[in-house]
């Protein structure tokens, strides 16, 4: 029940931190969308888009894995649920490659820096021991 919880928590806050850096970049490079709904505005949005936008995409992407994955695996003390935030975030990057045209180079950056940042979550926060020692004392020194 942890672990679930855990995941769902970090799967919140990826979405919450990669909203909150897409925001920031579209304050920053604002985005000539008037309908949100209109497919081919928001296609031709995204074609358009500088690069200074395209690469805080990509940070966004890495800092949401990151980050959600960090918050999934300090609470499930778990190495899986680092990676279930990072993956979410993998798969929302391919979503994206695959349903709108932007620039190649963009998409596999998305995709790889929710990847990495899922890796380095992982690697962040030590894993929980699965069971104490059989003999209840403490480990053993060296001679």
């Amino acid at each position: 029940m942890r672990s679930t919880l855990a995941i769902i928590l970090g799967i919140v806050v990826a979405l919450a931190v990669q909203t909150c850096v897409d925001l920031l970049a579209n304050q920053i490079y604002p985005a000539a969308i008037t309908d949100m709904w209109d497919r081919q505005q928001v296609s031709e949005a995204f074609a358009d888009r500088p690069v200074g936008a395209l690469l805080l995409s990509i940070a966004a992407y890495f800092l949401a894995a990151l980050v959600g994955g960090w918050a999934a695996k300090k609470i499930a003390g778990r190495g899986f649920a680092a990676w279930v935030p990072g993956l979410i975030v993998a798969l929302m990057a391919l979503l994206i490659a695959f349903s709108y045209p932007i620039q190649t180079w963009a998409a596999l950056g998305m995709l790889v820096g929710a990847l990495l940042g899922a890796l380095i979550a992982n690697h962040l926060v030590a894993t929980r021991a699965a069971e104490p020692p059989a003999d209840g004392g403490a480990p053993e020194a060296d001679a």
